[in-house]
């Protein structure tokens, strides 16, 4: 699939963030054919949100991550 037609898909977390480690993993992996240009939670200092922070930084991927 194109860039320009992949899957944009946000990851909804409250936790540690492991599993969207491996979505996010697997996306880098070329396993998973879809973008993550958003990652969001409901509690302010959720694991996931260094996890995202952590694997965007390492593999130059531009995600958001927000506290709602």
């Amino acid at each position: 699939m194109s860039e320009l037609h992949k899957p944009k898909v946000a990851i909804l977390a409250s936790g540690r963030g492991t599993t969207a480690e491996a979505f996010l993993l697997a996306m880098v992996a070329s396993k998973v054919d879809a973008e993550v240009p958003l990652v969001i939670t409901d509690v302010k200092n959720a694991g996931v949100l260094a996890r995202t922070k952590d694997i965007a930084k390492r593999h130059k991927l531009d995600i958001t991550t927000s506290t709602v």
